[in-house]
């Protein structure tokens, strides 16, 4: 492995659980020396088990001669996450989360996110949930929001 002064960040969209492509990573691993095949394997290692078939963004810190794979989620990764864990409890194919699984995402979320206020950190999760069309404790979206705003869900 080579010596690397700087720290490198390199960034790779894959689906959890799955070889990323060669196409794409190396391009990306070319040029400092890295093998493509290790890596890959690495990677599908750590996401096969919280992200199996959800696409994440893995970053690979790569900084004097250690590699280190760090997961970031999207958001519509964290809530399709918590779909897939109620459809299993459940047994069931129904798209919903319930207000615990949305107040636990907005706070993983309310880190990277440029909302004012945990509440709008909160409406930012609730219209991706909208568009990748998950209601939350039975609501559609809309609905949700504005039982929000009229103070009738307090968070």
């Amino acid at each position: 492995m080579k010596y690397f002064p700087k720290k490198q960040i390199i960034k790779v969209k894959t689906i959890g659980g799955e070889l990323p492509s060669p196409m794409t990573l190396a391009p990306k691993l070319g040029p400092y020396g890295l093998s493509n095949k290790k890596i890959s394997e690495d990677i599908a290692k750590k996401t096969s088990k919280n992200w199996k078939n959800i696409l994440v963004m893995v970053y690979i810190l790569a900084y004097k001669k250690s590699l280190v794979i760090r997961i970031k989620p999207y958001c519509s990764s964290l809530i399709k996450r918590e779909v897939l864990k109620n459809q299993m409890e459940k047994n069931s194919n129904f798209n919903s989360i319930n207000l615990n699984q949305l107040i636990k995402i907005s706070k993983i979320i309310y880190k990277r996110s440029y909302a004012k206020t945990f509440i709008g950190c909160v409406k930012e999760v609730l219209g991706t949930c909208g568009s990748i069309k998950v209601l939350v404790e039975n609501y559609k979206f809309k609905q949700f929001t504005k039982k929000i705003d009229s103070l009738e869900v307090s968070l």
